[in-house]
């Protein structure tokens, strides 16, 4: 009989861009490597509402060659994740990992399928195989440092909109919707 662990006694903040480790990288690499050409092609022919927002237009509208550079964000957090992920398993006596529940918040500029993807190829092939990864959004709440009120706002254009409350310009501060948490996971 195998037994559960539930391994969410303590939330992981997980690294954002750039600082990979070796064995991050590492792990980056070995997916990369597993896709099979035919993965490729059909990468290539991705809808351009994958490309992340934040990257130059390119010459091809987000198809072609340039879509591994879009996605490479969503796979360089997934290898962190997963490391991470890894040494939570390792401390408990784990070895497949069941189900994957991250927080991300709106400010990240991740997209979903795109973490999707790379959960499926890098734990493709490994005692991970088939585990369910749950992705939840937190939406953006900021705070006014001059009256202190709260506001969510709709779109990235209101960030920058002077404070509803006092009518400051806008310099808030981030109280949610920001980071990317490793929230919960369960493995066998």
């Amino acid at each position: 009989m195998e037994k559960q662990y539930a391994l969410s006694a303590e939330k992981k903040r997980v690294g954002r861009r750039g600082g990979a480790s070796l064995r991050k990288k590492a792990l980056m690499q070995n997916a990369a490597r597993s896709f099979s050409r035919g993965w490729f092609k059909a990468a290539m022919r991705l809808p351009p509402s994958l490309a992340r927002r934040s990257c130059p237009p390119c010459p091809m509208d987000g198809t072609g060659i340039f879509v591994y550079h879009l996605i490479m964000h969503e796979f360089s957090l997934m290898a962190s994740v997963l490391d991470i992920a890894a040494e939570e398993m390792e401390r408990h006596g784990a070895s497949r990992l069941t189900l994957l529940r991250l927080r991300y918040g709106e400010l990240d500029h991740v997209q979903p399928d795109s973490m999707r993807m790379a959960f499926e190829a890098m734990t493709g092939g490994t005692p991970s195989e088939g585990a369910r990864l749950e992705l939840v959004e937190e939406p953006l709440l900021l705070r006014c440092p001059l009256c202190r009120s709260t506001l969510q706002p709709s779109g990235r254009e209101a960030m920058f909109a002077p404070c509803p409350s006092c009518g400051r310009p806008a310099s808030y501060s981030v109280e949610k919707g920001e980071g990317i948490i490793l929230e919960h996971l369960e493995a066998e």
